[in-house]
């Protein structure tokens, strides 16, 4: 399964009822997410955000709830299209060269952007689902 950054960013973040469940779904084994060098670099940057106030052994403490899960793979990384951001793209990425079931995002640009494409990537993706779509399924 392959999480954006974003939806991994706030299950590690977030002390709510829903963070809670992914982070102990992977933690349980009941799903295994998939991490890049580029989906790791995007936690790392997101972590380190100001706004959070996580000094570098807090950023660490998080990163260790999450790595240690995860398969590591290392997809061939092209430019990202205009319209998709970075962490969405690396996440895309990641899903295709992981065959990945299951591509977790709340992203909606990456959502419009799978629903008209006509590339081999957006083809190849495997089921797209939201982060509240995942969720029922723990809670």
């Amino acid at each position: 399964m392959a999480i954006d950054a974003r939806v991994l960013l706030a299950s590690l973040l977030r002390g709510d009822g829903r963070a809670t469940a992914l982070r102990q779904a992977w933690q349980a084994g009941r799903i295994q997410p998939l991490v890049s060098p580029a989906m790791a670099q995007h936690l790392m940057h997101g972590l380190a955000y100001p706004g959070f106030g996580l000094n570098a052994a807090q950023q660490q403490e998080l990163l260790a709830d999450f790595l240690p899960y995860a398969e590591v793979l290392r997809p061939v990384s092209k430019p990202a299209p205009a319209a998709l951001g970075a962490p969405a793209w690396s996440a895309l990425e990641l899903a295709v060269a992981g065959q990945a079931g299951l591509l977790v995002s709340d992203d909606p640009a990456l959502q419009a952007w799978l629903k008209r494409s006509r590339s081999a990537m957006a083809r190849a993706v495997c089921e797209l689902r939201t982060s509240d779509a995942l969720l029922a399924d723990f809670c």
